[in-house]
């Protein structure tokens, strides 16, 4: 469909601004390459985007590089803004307005329709290059993992703040909290994670992590707490694409840049 096209009755979705969950929501939409129109636009005035719906333009999530502007690029007007999706990264484009993409639409919630209660999402899920389970049957963390790994998995390591939003969003639907792979008890107080994938970034929440005990849970809204590992909880499992992560580092006047690639 064009950006204009008659038949969008509500405004193409706009973003004021979004959780990381949100974002890692249309991932789950868009599992693979996938593009569609938002309603941001700058066909009144070159370089001042604006939502369709007037929403304020507090949050903005552009890919490197753009938008482009006319006079960078005299040949193209790119006043309509599309969402591109790539396995597990977002960002956004402009883009010529006559071009067919799909489209996200946004429409205020009806107040007097009571939200339904969440269910676990038991099923294998893709997101990213790998797989994720949840097992709703509370255990023990040792169990928890045997049950992981019956099914050819571990507990799952979460390696990237947009791993983290979807098993946040997981443990959401499976009341709250969920076992995660990150463990001390073989490392002497040193966590680290069980399928041995690097740690290029943290999620523990406020006080956290508590020495005094070895194993980890993450809970929606909070993040990663420490827990008995004798605590029965649900637990989210994941099937690694068996590629290590490609690491370096480039340091840069007083700052040291990580980055990290699958």
């Amino acid at each position: 469909m064009f950006w204009k096209g008659e038949e969008i009755i509500t405004h193409c979705l706009s973003f004021s601004p979004p959780p990381p969950s949100f974002l890692v929501f249309l991932l789950t939409l868009f599992p693979h390459k996938h593009i569609s129109w938002l309603g941001l636009n700058d066909l009144n005035e070159e370089g001042n985007f604006v939502w369709s719906d007037g929403t304020p333009v507090n949050y903005t999530h552009w890919d490197y590089g753009r938008p482009y502007l006319s006079e960078q690029h005299l040949d193209f007007e790119r006043h309509c803004v599309a969402l591109m999706s790539d396995e597990s990264i977002i960002h956004w484009h402009d883009e010529l307005c006559d071009f067919k993409r799909g489209y996200v639409c946004k429409r205020t919630t009806d107040p007097t329709i009571s939200p339904t209660q969440p269910t676990p999402l038991t099923e294998l899920v893709p997101f990213g290059k790998s797989m994720f389970q949840v097992d709703p049957t509370p255990r023990p963390f040792a169990e928890a993992r045997a049950a992981c790994r019956r099914n050819g998995s571990d507990i799952a390591s979460v390696i990237s703040v947009y791993e983290h939003a979807f098993v946040s969003l997981l443990a959401r639907r499976a009341g709250g909290a969920l076992w995660i792979g990150l463990n001390a008890y073989e490392t002497a107080g040193a966590y680290r994670w069980l399928d041995d994938w690097h740690m290029p970034m943290t999620g523990w929440a406020t006080d956290e992590p508590a020495q005094s005990q070895a194993c980890v849970h993450l809970v929606a809204g909070e993040g990663w707490m420490t827990e008995s590992c004798s605590k029965p909880l649900p637990v989210v499992c994941k099937k690694s694409p068996g590629v290590c992560v490609k690491v370096f580092w480039c340091e840069s006047s007083a700052q040291i840049f990580f980055f990290f690639f699958l």
